[in-house]
């Protein structure tokens, strides 16, 4: 499971927090934890084979409060199979 985000995250009042500064932690089988890059993709999860995965993401920033200000961004989330 791979994801992409589109550009750095905006507050309500225009502030930015760039991606570099955004991380996750992901929880269930196959969930992988990580920070973005500048480019703004990543992978949070990987499975083998046919099967039901239940897990969670939980994005923060480690220099930021998140709690105080709402950032929003546009993500898409991609599944391919190989």
């Amino acid at each position: 499971l791979r994801v992409q985000v589109f550009g750095d995250l905006v507050g309500p009042s225009g502030e930015t927090l760039p991606l570099s500064e955004v991380a996750w932690e992901g929880t269930g089988d196959g969930f992988l934890s990580g920070q973005f890059t500048s480019m703004g993709s990543g992978v949070l999860a990987r499975w083998t084979g046919p099967g039901f995965h239940e897990g969670s993401v939980r994005y923060y920033s480690p220099k930021t409060d998140l709690s105080e200000t709402k950032y929003t961004q546009r993500i898409v989330y991609s599944l391919t199979a190989i």
